[in-house]
């Protein structure tokens, strides 16, 4: 397994944080100073200062910095869920012919490209 280091040096575009609060700070620095983009779950800090010494970092650099902030407990997004694993469950207990799968038709700009490009 790759240590942190070598995932924020290695070529990849992007970094996704979602480690203990105490580290958000600093993992956001060193993604920030190696040029990725940055993902980072809620909160960056607990400390109001160490948020303040964090952001001038990733504007310096010139990255995207977006904070996700997890929802799986809301409400709202739990009745989704609910609703997806119901349709899911009825979706598995039919028989087949109760069960409709339609295949979208290209158009004909992409069935005459497609053509084209066999020949």
């Amino acid at each position: 397994m790759a240590s942190v280091d070598e995932v924020i040096a290695s070529d990849v575009d992007a970094i996704l944080i979602a480690t203990p609060t105490d580290t958000h700070a600093d993992l956001i620095e060193a993604a920030a100073r190696a040029g990725k983009a940055i993902l980072c779950e809620k909160p960056v800090s607990l400390s109001v200062e160490r948020i303040e010494a964090c952001l001038p970092v990733v504007e310096q650099a010139g990255v995207p910095l977006m904070i996700g902030f997890n929802r799986r407990f809301d409400p709202n997004f739990q009745a989704c869920r609910s609703a997806c694993a119901m349709a899911r469950s009825a979706r598995s207990n039919s028989s087949p012919s109760s069960v409709a799968i339609r295949r979208r038709r290209r158009s004909p700009i992409l069935r005459a490209r497609a053509a084209s490009t066999a020949t």
